[in-house]
């Protein structure tokens, strides 16, 4: 069996990664926003 602390601490990797691609992700779609309306102008 794997120790409950291994799973522990792969659970909180795939959180963090999570986290960073939401935040990656935001960023990405407000840079093209910006882009866009920068572009319409």
């Amino acid at each position: 069996m794997v120790a409950p602390d291994a799973y522990f601490s792969f659970g909180r990797w795939i959180m963090a990664a999570v986290v960073v691609l939401n935040i990656a992700y935001d960023v990405h779609l407000s840079y093209r926003m910006h882009r866009l309306k920068g572009n319409k102008q």
